[in-house]
């Protein structure tokens, strides 16, 4: 499903990538249409796309044309729902399709609906959340909290994630811990009382403490 909106976030390719990450958080959306200086677009920077640069230590002072996908989808002014259908469902991690009209100028955009909590829950599926890592990216605040301590919104990162999960009726969560174990289960079991706990043994990767759960998880999991 999608839903036509006006309101999108743009900047003018001239703009640094620094400013199209301000754009992006200041208006809380997923996608900056990056445009040249007669509006048409010229390319899309994404959410993703500004975290994949954060880890390649791309300059930020850059301009946005250093980082934009000049490959975008796209679709034009009468295009069928048809046809917009079978771009969001042939690409999952799309979120804003932008209409161009002949002039390759955005009219609108279609942004993918988000999953009305109300009517849809998860609860059949299972939560895994791999927390046993050293966080070596985030030292030196790692030395002395594990990283799913660290605060985030006025929580901690993990918190954060245990509770948006539980909006969507998630009950059975899977913790599996190794690096400072005994501070986080005890942080934890004050905060949530139905979380079962795994401790890894040795540091096992970072998909090897699912092992530990292969006779207990649904079929489906997070």
């Amino acid at each position: 499903m999608f839903k036509k909106k006006k309101n999108y976030s743009k900047v003018i390719v001239s703009e640094t990538i620094s400013e199209v990450f301000n754009n992006l958080v200041s208006k809380k959306n997923n996608t900056s249409f990056i445009l040249d200086n007669q509006n048409k677009l010229k390319g899309v920077i994404t959410i993703g796309d500004l975290r994949k640069a954060m880890f390649s230590n791309l300059d930020f002072n850059c301009k946005a044309n250093k980082l934009m996908n000049t490959k975008f989808k796209f679709c034009k002014v009468g295009d069928r729902k048809k046809k917009i259908d079978e771009i969001f469902k042939l690409n999952p991690l799309l979120t804003d399709l932008p209409v161009l009209d002949v002039n390759k100028k955005v009219k609108y955009i279609f942004s993918r609906t988000v999953i009305d909590n109300q009517k849809n829950n998860l609860k059949l599926n299972s939560l895994v959340i791999m927390a046993g890592g050293y966080g070596k990216r985030l030292r030196p605040f790692t030395y002395m909290l594990p990283k799913p301590l660290l605060p985030l919104n006025n929580k901690t990162i993990i918190q954060e994630i245990i509770d948006r999960f539980i909006r969507y009726k998630i009950k059975n969560i899977f913790l599996i811990s190794n690096y400072k174990k005994n501070m986080l289960k005890s942080f934890l079991k004050i905060k949530y009382k139905s979380l079962n706990f795994f401790e890894e043994p040795e540091f096992l990767g970072t998909f090897g403490g699912v092992k530990f759960l292969e006779n207990k998880l649904t079929n489906e999991f997070f």
